[in-house]
């Protein structure tokens, strides 16, 4: 697993129409880091597909086992998961 630092980047899937985000869901969100509560849970600043900026607290960080969260979620890039399991 990845430990979530300040400013990293990341993916963020919003539930559908998420604070007024618009959002197509095939493709996740740009997102980073701004706070980190535990491993597994996160504050962001994420941009929607036009680039208006938002925030969310208490996101999920999923590691990519097993089925995603029913809500909204982040998840660690390919490269990023990739490179880590290289280390």
């Amino acid at each position: 697993m990845i430990t979530p630092t300040i400013g990293r980047k990341i993916w963020f899937h919003p539930a559908i129409n998420f604070d007024g985000a618009c959002s197509d869901p095939s493709q996740p969100l740009d997102a980073s880091i701004a706070y980190v509560h535990s491993p597994t849970l996160i504050n962001i600043s994420f941009a929607d597909q036009n680039g208006k900026m938002y925030n969310a607290t208490s996101v999920r960080l999923w590691d990519g086992e097993g089925q995603p969260p029913s809500s909204y979620y982040c998840e660690w890039m390919p490269y990023q998961v990739n490179q880590a399991k290289a280390r």
